[in-house]
């Protein structure tokens, strides 16, 4: 889902679907949706044991360096680290 696609979807402008997810959220729609993304990949991380490169496909990304890149950024970890984390509970 891009913020396009949410603007199309709602039949709001840009600024009127910022405005409303800040208000509602308190950040933007992109954060969102980010947010949202990242918690689907940790879910897939934690609960199955494809590889880096499957989840990357499946989930857009052009391969298991860029969903490290992405994780990280998100999370503070590396894909890695939240599956060992998850190990050791």
């Amino acid at each position: 889902v891009t913020v396009s696609e949410l603007c199309q979807a709602m039949a709001a402008s840009r600024e009127s679907l910022r405005l409303r997810f800040v208000k509602a959220l308190g950040h933007s729609p992109k954060k969102e949706i980010e947010r949202i993304r990242c918690q689907y990949l940790t879910k897939r991380l934690l609960e199955t044991e494809d590889t880096l490169e499957t989840i990357a496909i499946d989930h857009g990304f052009a391969g298991p360096d860029e969903i490290c890149r992405y994780v990280k950024r998100q999370t503070g970890k590396t894909p890695g680290q939240i599956r060992k984390d998850q190990s050791h509970r």
